[in-house]
């Protein structure tokens, strides 16, 4: 049996342990503390020394104000299309501005809830020895409650039929300011399409979000995979070393409320000391395309290192890149910071899509043929760097 097949052998019990006997891993809370100190064990017997950082994080508000406000102003636009086309005209530069300005309101809310990060570096290596940080997210998401898979898959496609919505409404918008009177059946029409998208986005950010209040994920693929890939590969690398290559391994706390963990690592590293380089993962256990994290953000996007998806390429010609225009990860962080990281991400599994951030992100949707995909990438990065500080 060859190494990535036994390592994701070992990986799938970590899984179970952390997404089904464990469950549920909000940050903070008392199951997270669990699935960290279930990951300190591991790593402790396999003889890393491990240490955690005590933060703050701010939790997730019930509603975003900015995601009602671009609700309201799409309701509207379409009724005012004749008398006042601008607010149709920016739709798309407010929904194309939506996801980064949601993400900096949950950065920048005020801290008030405890949790920590897991830090594990082989036995007696300081950290600014380290040479790579994989890292991997210990807390599962706030999960929806809908049960329909016909509204799961409306939630999961919202954008892009709104952006859809936007872009028709801000053309005919444009027609009327520049003097195309348009029928009045399609004036109906158009304001119709536009309060149908604007009460559809309303209902599921408020009631939506509000049904789901309390509950969490299980959080199988998103993100009890990347942790368990990490523990196979920490376990593999305590054993066979690689070279001169140090590894540190980094399980993070409050990714889903806005990279808290991730941002309060990357600020403790000292400027002056040489930095390590971060490959982050999330969402590697479903679906056949294995994919690099090469931008983030629409506007001004943050660009991930490419010396290292250089090396994914390199080692891994299938390997497909992928812009993060609505989501985001711990990556961006440490990219914020001037350091060198990147992130993969698996993709293709229509029913791992649709039970992200629900009650059915479970072990149902994990496929292990995902896995090694990633373990097996990862060992040829790795080697790749050792061979380098070998010359």
């Amino acid at each position: 049996m060859d190494e990535p097949t036994l390592l994701t052998q070992r990986a799938l019990p970590h899984l179970s342990v952390l997404a089904e006997q464990i469950g549920p891993r909000p940050a903070g809370s008392p199951a997270e503390q669990q699935a960290r100190a279930y990951v300190a064990d591991c790593m402790s017997r396999w003889g890393y020394r491990c240490e955690r950082q005590g933060l703050l994080f701010a939790a997730l508000p019930r509603v975003f104000p900015t995601n009602l406000l671009a609700g309201a102003a799409l309701l509207c636009s379409g009724w005012l299309l004749v008398e006042f086309p601008w607010l149709a005209i920016s739709l798309p530069l407010i929904f194309a501005l939506l996801p980064q300005g949601t993400r900096w309101l949950a950065r920048n809310r005020q801290s008030n809830q405890a949790s920590e990060n897991l830090f594990c570096r082989p036995g007696g290596q300081e950290t600014t020895g380290i040479h790579l940080v994989l890292c991997a997210h210990l807390d599962s998401a706030p999960a929806s409650r809908l049960t329909s898979r016909w509204l799961r898959r409306l939630e999961s496609r919202r954008m892009d039929i709104v952006q859809r919505t936007v872009v028709l409404l801000a053309a005919a918008a444009l027609l009327q300011v520049l003097g195309v009177a348009l029928p009045a059946w399609l004036l109906v029409a158009l304001a119709g399409i536009g309060s149908l998208a604007g009460v559809a986005w309303l209902l599921l950010e408020t009631w939506g979000r509000e049904s789901s209040r309390g509950a969490h994920s299980p959080g199988a693929h998103d993100n009890a995979s990347g942790v368990s890939v990490l523990l196979a590969l920490a376990e593999h690398y305590a054993a066979h070393p690689p070279g001169k290559l140090q590894i540190g391994f980094l399980f993070t706390t409050a990714e889903e409320t806005g990279g808290h963990g991730a941002r309060a690592f990357a600020a403790t590293l000292p400027r002056s000391a040489p930095q390590p380089q971060f490959l982050v993962l999330d969402m590697v256990g479903a679906g056949e395309v294995l994919r690099w994290v090469s931008k983030d953000g629409l506007f001004l996007p943050l660009r991930s290192s490419a010396r290292l998806n250089q090396i994914i390429q390199q080692v891994n010609p299938q390997v497909r890149e992928l812009w993060y225009t609505l989501r985001s990860g711990d990556h961006a962080a440490f990219l914020e910071h001037g350091l060198q990281a990147t992130a993969l991400q698996t993709s293709g599994s229509l029913q791992a899509e649709l039970a992200y951030h629900s009650p059915d992100d479970t072990l149902a949707v994990i496929e292990p043929p995902a896995l090694q995909m990633t373990i097996t990438t990862i060992m040829q990065m790795i080697a790749v760097l050792a061979s380098e500080l070998q010359e």
